[in-house]
């Protein structure tokens, strides 16, 4: 929904400046307009500043003592003025333009980008409609037009990505992924019975070997790192279906199992320090660093999908497709009704999912709330993760993307991967999964 932008009337004396022709109604963030009602007395000027609802004129050379009379500032005097803020990257209302002909559009919202409205135009007094305003700037760093693909928006410029650099190759499917300011560390879930690994590899040092932290997995995954330990887990399909919680010091001297007996495994997440995991459809929590001993932390809640876990909210997936939430208080509430999220990331106050069925990346507020899609026309996405303000995700069609949570502009940052499963960040480094290709890549951003 566009806002529509304060205005006033014309003063007294700025009626007197600008001729005998009929009051103006002027618009207070930065309109251009043209006076041409009396051809004697046609002015030139541009709204500049609005402190309330008191806005400031332009003036031309031969009117300076005018203005320096009414307090008025000089600034640009031809541009099209930029349209309100707008709230969820929709861009305020377009510039007024009073002209003898069809004036410019007005620019769209100046903090969250998004279309800005339609400017209006006075045509001899005939009101017309001016194209719709463009995307505002956010804090003057958005790209107009958006970046091509392989190229990433800096301080309002779209820049060149440099050609991804490849960490290592020959991995048995790829999957999680994590960084620390030393280390790499993935997940190869394996190809056949117990051949899956968690490896690790020199974070500054592509040409360096990967090391195994813990090999002979039978198909691992979820994996979370912390300062000490890399924790992760395992699902036997041979014995019954069971699943194991394991854990291994990064300096890979031994592998240890922790819980034997989860289930199907379904998801693990890190707050502070306590580590949650599915174990059989439900939820259970270990203390980190060591993570010995664990508790039950939902009993009977059934068919835990995915899990996350930030800030002391809960939030995991149900098998019908809605996503919960416990508090520190212990109680559970209900935050959105899928139809079929797959994968969760809490940032701030915020949920995000990816959607299955509509092949979106969704969001809602924690606490329950609109919910609201962050990126459509994404196939398969997956492999969410967020780092200085940008959502970071894959989509099976080959494709590393970003989307920014402040102007919601996108990018993409590879191409042409062969079926790419996660993504982690550390500062300008981005690193990536390519599951059927068995890569790990990394883009440094500019």
């Amino acid at each position: 929904m566009v806002r529509s932008l304060p205005r006033r009337e014309l003063s007294r004396a700025e009626e007197e400046y600008l001729g005998n022709g009929p009051p103006l109604r002027v618009g207070c963030l930065g309109h251009a307009m043209w006076h041409p009602f009396s051809a004697m007395w046609s002015k030139r000027f541009v709204l500049t500043a609005c402190a309330a609802l008191a806005c400031q004129v332009d003036y031309v050379a031969d009117d300076q003592a005018w203005c320096a009379q009414q307090g008025c500032v000089h600034g640009g005097a031809t541009s099209a003025g930029a349209g309100g803020s707008g709230a969820n990257w929709q861009g305020g209302g377009g510039g007024t333009t009073a002209t003898g002909g069809l004036g410019p559009a007005g620019g769209g919202g100046s903090v969250n980008a998004g279309q800005g409205g339609a400017g209006a135009v006075s045509n001899g007094g005939n009101i017309a409609v001016g194209g719709g305003g463009t995307g505002g700037a956010l804090l003057g760093s958005i790209c107009d037009p958006s970046c091509d693909p392989l190229e990433v928006c800096k301080s309002g410029s779209c820049r060149g990505l440099s050609a991804p650099v490849l960490i290592e190759s020959g991995q048995a499917f790829p999957t999680q992924i994590a960084v620390d300011a030393t280390n790499i560390y993935w997940v190869n879930s394996g190809v056949g019975d117990f051949d899956g690994a968690i490896m690790s590899h020199p974070r500054g040092s592509p040409a360096s070997p990967a090391t195994a932290l813990a090999e002979n997995q039978e198909s691992p995954t979820y994996l979370v790192v912390t300062d000490t330990h890399a924790f992760w887990q395992t699902y036997n399909t041979g014995s019954g279906g069971s699943g194991a919680l394991h854990q291994a010091p990064l300096s890979g001297d031994f592998t240890k199992t922790l819980d034997a007996t989860l289930g199907l495994p379904t998801g693990m997440g890190r707050d502070g320090s306590d580590l949650y995991y599915g174990c059989d459809y439900d939820i259970c929590r270990c203390t980190l660093p060591l993570c010995n001993g664990s508790a039950m932390v939902l009993g009977s809640v059934n068919s835990i999908m995915d899990i996350a876990a930030a800030g002391g909210e809960l939030v995991w997936i149900t098998a019908a497709g809605s996503l919960k939430k416990r508090a520190q208080s212990g109680e559970v509430t209900e935050i959105a009704t899928g139809p079929h999220p797959t994968e969760l990331l809490l940032v701030g106050q915020e949920v995000f999912w990816c959607d299955f069925t509509s092949d979106a990346i969704m969001k809602a507020p924690i606490a329950g709330g609109t919910e609201l899609m962050v990126s459509g026309a994404q196939t398969n996405p997956g492999g969410l993760a967020e780092a200085d303000g940008y959502l970071y995700w894959v989509v099976s069609t080959g494709e590393v993307r970003r989307i920014s949570l402040t102007a919601g502009l996108s990018e993409t940052l590879a191409t042409n991967q062969n079926v790419p499963s996660h993504v982690a960040v550390w500062g300008k480094d981005v690193y990536w999964t390519e599951q059927q290709g068995g890569n790990i890549w990394r883009v440094t951003l500019p």
